[in-house]
């Protein structure tokens, strides 16, 4: 069973970019204490590529963004995902969409 994200049902997104679409931005909260993440630069294409596909193979797929070894990355893209779900941003789920 593959496993994907969900932004949490007491979680707000505001996906914003820049007039040049460079430099998009995602902020995430809690609601409605938060705090807000700010997700730009790396955290944001783990963020795209988090929520576009099964977590099972998120850093294949960011390596593969920024050009690099999956295992240079590995460590840091699974530790971004714990993070989230440690600020109750996101639940991780199953294809089924229950929790997992």
């Amino acid at each position: 069973m593959s496993r994907h994200l969900r932004l949490a049902d007491d979680a707000g997104i505001i996906e914003q970019a820049d007039e040049f679409q460079l430099s998009p931005v995602t902020y995430l909260a809690k609601l409605p204490q938060g705090p807000i993440l700010s997700l730009a630069g790396s955290a944001q294409v783990i963020w795209v590529e988090a929520v576009a596909g099964p977590l099972d193979d998120l850093a294949e797929r960011v390596a593969a963004r920024f050009g690099m070894p999956t295992a240079e990355i590995v460590a840091d893209v699974q530790g971004f995902v714990a993070e989230l779900v440690r600020a109750q941003v996101v639940t991780i789920i199953g294809d089924d969409g229950s929790a997992a």
